[in-house]
């Protein structure tokens, strides 16, 4: 039922964003932002899209994130990042 209703939304919302493919130039910013931040691989891909789509201007563009490492990295180069963050388990 979650996984459904998760789908769903996935398809809505994959109407309005724009796919960055992985050219030359983008992999040469993910290689160089590696060395820069703290990142993992596929994270330092996500931030390089985002810096391409924004053509490396992102002051006042928002980057979401539940990850701790990839918000903080967003955050240093430009992004207002929306962190994403876990439900608490509430005791009963």
């Amino acid at each position: 039922m979650e996984k459904q209703g998760a789908l769903a939304r996935l398809a809505l919302l994959r109407r309005g964003w724009r796919e960055i493919l992985p050219a030359d130039a983008l992999r040469e910013l993910a290689s160089q932002l590696l060395d820069i931040y703290t990142l993992r691989a596929a994270d330092s891909f996500q931030l390089a899209a985002a810096l391409t789509w924004c053509q490396q201007h992102p002051a006042h563009r928002r980057f979401i994130s539940g990850d701790q490492r990839l918000g903080d990295a967003a955050e240093a180069a430009g992004f207002v990042v929306l962190r994403l963050t876990r439900p608490t388990a509430v005791s009963q």
